[in-house]
């Protein structure tokens, strides 16, 4: 379990805890997705057009170039298929 996923477990926490409020179960919310977001994640290959595209929003990322989608922001694994 890497550092963000971590941290995820630790915030669903909160949220599903009754004793917060819904302030800070929405604050809680706000930051998995953001942590969500930031966890690297393998793209996707269409292979018949050479794209290789985001695992979130599906759109081209332009082989290598973004460390991160410049449409939706998630953060891109470019290491080599396992």
């Amino acid at each position: 379990m890497n550092k963000y996923q971590e941290a995820i477990k630790i915030f669903e926490r909160y949220i599903d805890n009754e004793a917060y409020t819904e302030k800070m179960q929405n604050a809680c919310k706000l930051a998995i997705k953001a942590l969500e977001k930031a966890t690297p994640k393998k793209r996707k290959i269409y292979a018949p057009l050479g794209l290789e595209l985001c695992p979130t929003c599906g759109k081209d990322t332009y082989r290598e170039f973004f460390k991160y989608c410049p449409y939706c922001g998630q953060a891109l694994d470019w290491s080599e298929e396992e």
